[in-house]
């Protein structure tokens, strides 16, 4: 009985032997990978967008295991070339997380070029925080946490946030992704756009909380905007200030403290300013709507188009105080 019990044990050690060698040998975790993109698809997001994966190639690695999907985009407004149409994820999943790399800014996904999906454990209200990469190889922190779980349709929720930006990703076991939203912040404005899979549940945008309107509508209705004149000066004070505003956002090179006077609440607001590469908004052009002076205070009221790609324009109201300061003409204030 004894050698018996003995030969069980015995037996029993070396199945778990072989158990933990297999899943030491395999690196990376299935579980994970059972949530990424298997087949082809189509995703529809806003407008007359929507792109396709095409292609997926996977390889099992030294302890990590990658996938390539790449595709198109079918949306004929964002270029001219196939470059400007084509793009290719990188999924590398390996025992704790799945890291995306995307090499097409067009395409109407994340605004970072390196993010990480998802990370164990896959449970309610897991949190974790990594370093996002951004298109221009600079990094923001992001946190991303898992606010809904559901065993039985086999979903898992995600909302990923940075200063000014949030993406909220839908997986399914075998689809991968089959919802994505992402919340852009610009001054005042919020954007809200996204995409869903073909065969999927459509996501819903809120248009009235987006502020998000058709391209044409938009543009009509700036057209439609009677301007008041201003001086040259002022024009080109404004004009620099959105530019330089643009790219300071987008953490480019920028001139913007040349516009703004100093220890005035504009230049508190650019100090306190929150920096995330919103590659989503482009300053296009502004109207001015009325002009006040009281004093040394110019009052301008300026209306502002922003292209947000994908076939999308947004409207923004902004009122500009100017004021001299020494000889110059500055921004003392913006809201």
């Amino acid at each position: 009985m004894r050698i018996r019990w003995g030969l069980m044990i015995l037996m029993s050690l070396l199945i778990c032997t072989a158990c933990n060698h297999s899943n030491e040998q395999m690196g990376y975790d299935p579980d994970l990978l059972s949530y990424m993109v298997s087949e082809p698809a189509r995703y529809y997001g806003e407008g007359q967008y929507y792109h396709e994966i095409q292609k997926i190639e996977s390889t099992a690695l030294d302890k990590q295991y990658r996938i390539e999907a790449s595709g198109e985009i079918k949306d004929t407004s964002i270029g001219k070339t196939y470059i400007d149409y084509a793009f290719n994820y990188q999924f590398l999943i390996t025992d704790q997380m799945i890291l995306q790399t995307l090499n097409n800014n067009r395409l109407n996904d994340s605004d970072f070029k390196e993010i990480e999906l998802l990370r164990l454990p896959l449970e309610v209200g897991h949190t974790w925080t990594f370093n996002a990469v951004m298109f221009n190889d600079k990094t923001v922190k992001m946190t991303a946490e898992i606010f809904e779980v559901n065993d039985t349709s086999d979903e898992i929720k995600v909302r990923y946030t940075a200063n000014g930006y949030v993406e909220t990703r839908f997986f399914k076991k075998k689809f991968g992704v089959t919802d994505f939203i992402k919340e852009v912040a610009y001054k005042d404005v919020k954007a809200i756009s996204g995409f869903h899979l073909e065969e999927g549940k459509k996501i819903g945008l809120p248009r009235s909380e987006s502020k998000i309107k058709e391209n044409s509508n938009e543009e009509n209705a700036f057209a439609d905007i009677n301007e008041v004149n201003v001086t040259p000066v002022e024009h080109d004070l404004i004009l620099g200030f959105n530019q330089n505003y643009e790219k300071k956002i987008k953490l480019e090179t920028d001139n913007l403290l040349d516009y703004i006077m100093p220890e005035s609440p504009a230049s508190e607001k650019i100090d306190n300013l929150k920096f995330v590469d919103v590659g989503t908004f482009n300053f296009m052009k502004f109207k001015v709507k009325s002009k006040t002076t009281v004093g040394d205070l110019s009052t301008i009221e300026v209306v502002e188009l922003y292209d947000l790609g994908n076939d999308q324009s947004i409207l923004n109201t902004v009122t500009y105080t100017l004021k001299i300061y020494g000889d110059q003409l500055m921004i003392y204030d913006f809201e």
